[in-house]
Order: C-alpha cells, then sequence, then structure tokens
C-alpha cells in the first residue's frame, strides 16, 4: 500500500470528481464549501441545478467500505440502491452517518436517491491524516461504474412527525413536530 499526504478529506472527493468529468461525457458536479462547518454551501445553493439528476453521490467519507445510505435521520436512498451485489463487488457496505451535504440536500427536497461513500482517507483533521490510494481508486472505480450503469433513481425523503397523545395528569391534546436534525444543527 501506499500512502499520501495532507487534506484528503474532501481533496479525495474532488480527484474523484475531476477524474469522472474526464471519463465521462455527461456528469454535472457540485462543490460546496462549508461542510465541515454547517453545510453551508448545500443549504444556500440552487435547487434548480439537481432538476434532471439521475442521483447524486458525494465521495466524502473515511475509510474504504462505507456506503451511507442514511444521516442522521435523513433517509438518502433506498438500502438496495445501488444493487447489494455491486456494493459487494466493490467492498462496501450499507452504514448510517452523521450531517453531510447530501443530507442536507435531501431535506430541502431532492427527489432522487443520494448516498455519501468513504474514499480512501484515514484520520481526517490530524497532522497524521492519510490516503489508501488502493481505496480511492476502488471508490473511483465504484463510482464510475454506477454512473455508467444506473438510471434515474427518485427517492424523497419524508420529515418524521412525533405525536404525543393526551394523558391525564399532563399535557391534554398536545402534539409535538419537530425536526430533530435541524435542531442540533443551529
Amino acid at each position: 500500500k501506499r500512502f499520501e499526504g495532507l487534506g484528503a478529506d474532501d481533496k479525495n472527493g474532488i480527484w474523484i470528481a475531476l477524474e469522472l468529468l474526464r471519463a465521462e461525457p455527461v456528469l454535472k458536479i457540485a462543490l460546496f464549501p462549508g461542510e465541515e462547518v454547517g453545510c453551508v454551501g448545500s443549504k444556500a445553493c440552487n435547487m434548480d441545478f439537481f432538476k434532471d439528476a439521475r442521483f447524486v453521490i458525494q465521495c466524502d467519507r473515511r475509510n474504504g467500505r462505507d456506503f451511507i445510505y442514511t444521516a442522521g435521520s435523513v433517509g438518502l436512498c433506498d438500502a438496495n440502491f445501488p444493487s447489494p451485489e455491486l456494493k459487494a463487488k466493490y467492498g462496501y457496505t450499507n452504514t448510517t452517518g452523521l450531517m453531510t451535504d447530501v443530507q442536507t440536500l435531501k431535506k430541502r427536497g431532492l427527489a432522487v436517491a443520494c448516498c455519501n461513500l468513504s474514499c480512501g482517507y484515514y484520520n481526517p483533521h490530524t497532522s497524521s491524516e492519510y490516503t489508501d490510494i488502493g481505496e480511492l481508486i476502488n471508490c473511483l472505480q465504484f463510482v464510475r461504474e454506477i454512473v455508467q450503469t444506473i438510471e434515474k433513481t427518485p427517492h424523497t425523503y419524508t420529515a418524521p412527525s412525533y405525536t404525543y397523545p393526551s394523558y391525564t395528569g399532563g399535557y391534554s391534546g398536545t402534539q409535538l413536530s419537530l425536526d430533530w436534525d435541524d435542531s442540533l444543527e443551529d
């Protein structure tokens, strides 16, 4: 294995995006500022950019195996997007994550499947951050195969609603509806 440099968190995903732009005839790339400090760019972007998207893939996760299909309480895609066989071919398994740009896009109404993929970096935001080049290339090949083989994949996120019924000795008839993810980000 060969390990390289600092700043792999974000740089690995950008490298994958640039490689895909060179290889694929039809592809759109969005680069958002401020993901690490509350998804600033994805909260402010023009959602019309995504109106013809078949799906949205973010490559911004540590290690080389995680396929993030749920972030916080936000479902990003169905567990079978893409097929379990395709994930297995590249060594990816479904798991959950925390705050990320595709989560913000889903909450803003993006109605196609999204995911966040591990792209081979380790120890992010430290002086010992490194990239496993083999895992980075594996992620690139996985995304390339998704781009070349998967059609438009509709998926809609519905915010959870929590209802608390009346009970004696307490609140009467009170209903509470919260988007817990927004309250945590503020």
